[in-house]
């Protein structure tokens, strides 16, 4: 025994002086992870093996280095932070997952509440029976001993509605199948319309059943429209008097949608009475009845397209005549502006006579004035036969202050003469409100233009700056 322990100490001495290179070499290894680029599960498997050689050759040896140890150790704990930290983020991820999934399970018991009553949505719930699942799984990784319970109360609430949608498709075949069944009757009875209007309402009530079950809808369908296919087969003469009428139809509606795009190309008068007849139009395509189904969808389309073009032309030519009868009374303005500037400026008889007589015959050529354009032009005369007393500036001030309004209401810039007037204009504004909410102002450019009618005149050139300034905020 004697001889073999000293056997045994000069082995472990052999032991000691292996080891100290392999320390060594352990140390640099681990001292090496620190700052590793390797993902953290690698590096910590790789620190978790060196922390294996190192006690595997420990063991055993006579001498032992706590110097080495302790650098050892500290090299672990410096290359392991950035497992640790990500393990930590991983167990708040897993933690976070639960209680996304708890959120999942919330929203499932809700809406399983919502479809409780006697009416619940199907499709809805056959969505969630497919989508639900599908969410949950792609929530993770999560911590298996903590969700065990929300999983199972999970499951469960599948396996209710589950159980529900199943039931309903149960009755849904149930139902088809006496479809089936009052189809096969059909074939027995005589031929006749009564029989295809049957056959179609069964159609009908076959798609407001919901589907059956994925495995059986398809053979019920194919059953079900075997039957219908032999009760429309013995009505091909039905058929054939059908299509005719359906090509009828057609005919009829196409003509109407030429007549009406060729109206649509027309202006003026005839477009204004041409349109009167858009509501019996509207009423006449509907009398057509069913047209052809390749077709329909085109003919409805290019109808409503032509009946919206006719109307968007009306509504144009309307526009254009309600702006022509303003811009025609601006016009009589301009040439009554323009006689009572002659009289203002002690213009000759025969001149101030000779703007009279053509602003008269222009007026009088005019048939329509807008609302307040007669009394309008009334004042205007008024102030035209008495302009050689009446204050010119004050008329071009006035003038100004109407273009100044239009520019503000169109947030268009004022020239730089004009900034006081319109600084003036806003204070007063201001004032007026104050205490009370200022609401925006509104560009009526025709109620301001019955107030430029009535503005006593200035000079022509004057005159046709000021209204070009004024027409352009309407632009």
């Amino acid at each position: 025994l004697q001889e073999l322990d000293a056997k045994l100490h000069a082995l472990k001495e052999w032991k000691d002086y292996a080891v100290s290179p392999k320390r060594t070499e352990l140390i640099a290894d681990m001292e090496a992870l620190a700052g590793s680029e390797e993902s953290p599960k690698k590096l910590a498997e790789r620190i978790k093996d060196l922390r294996a050689q190192w006690k595997t050759i420990s063991q055993g040896v006579l001498v032992d280095s706590e110097a080495d140890w302790q650098r050892f150790n500290q090299a672990a704990l410096i290359a392991y932070e950035p497992c640790r930290e990500h393990f930590e983020a991983q167990a708040r991820l897993r933690a976070e997952n639960v209680e996304r999934r708890r959120h999942i399970l919330e929203r499932l018991h809700a809406f399983e509440s919502n479809q409780s009553g006697e009416h619940p949505d199907w499709r809805a719930i056959g969505a969630v029976l497919y989508e639900a699942p599908q969410e949950w799984r792609r929530i993770g990784p999560v911590d298996r001993r903590a969700i065990r319970a929300i999983e199972e109360e999970f499951d469960a609430s599948l396996a209710r509605l589950r159980g529900r949608l199943e039931a309903w498709h149960v009755q849904n075949a149930a139902d088809k199948r006496s479809l089936i069944e009052q189809a096969k009757a059909l074939l027995e009875k005589p031929d006749g319309r009564e029989v295809v209007d049957r056959a179609k309402a069964l159609q009908h009530q076959w798609r407001d059943i919901g589907p059956a079950s994925r495995e059986l809808e398809g053979s019920l369908w194919k059953d079900f429209r075997e039957q219908c296919d032999q009760v429309f087969r013995k009505r091909e003469q039905a058929y054939a008097e059908h299509a005719a009428g359906l090509e009828s139809n057609r005919a009829r509606a196409v003509t109407l949608c030429e007549e009406i795009e060729l109206l649509a190309g027309q202006s003026g008068a005839t477009l204004l009475e041409g349109a009167k007849s858009i509501p019996q139009w509207r009423a006449d395509f509907e009398t057509f009845g069913e047209l052809p189904r390749a077709e329909a969808r085109a003919l409805y389309t290019r109808f409503e397209r032509a009946l919206n073009r006719c109307e968007s032309q009306v509504r144009a030519q309307r526009a254009h005549e309600a702006a022509q009868v303003f811009e025609n009374l601006i016009a009589a303005t301009q040439r009554i502006h323009a006689y009572g500037w002659a009289v203002a400026s002690g213009a000759a008889a025969t001149e101030r006579d000779a703007l009279k007589s053509e602003a008269e015959s222009f007026v009088a050529g005019i048939s329509q004035w807008p609302k307040g354009g007669a009394a309008a032009l009334k004042g205007a005369w008024t102030n035209a036969e008495a302009a050689s007393g009446a204050d010119l500036v004050a008329n071009e001030t006035a003038l100004k202050m109407l273009c100044i309004r239009a520019e503000i209401a169109t947030e268009r810039p004022t020239l730089a003469e004009d900034q006081a007037l319109r600084r003036s204009y806003q204070l007063q504004r201001l004032v007026q409100g104050m205490g009370q909410r200022l609401e925006p102002t509104v560009f009526d450019w025709e109620a301001l233009a019955l107030e430029w009618v009535c503005v006593g005149p200035v000079s022509p050139a004057t005159h046709e700056t000021l209204l070009t300034r004024f027409r352009y905020c309407r632009t």
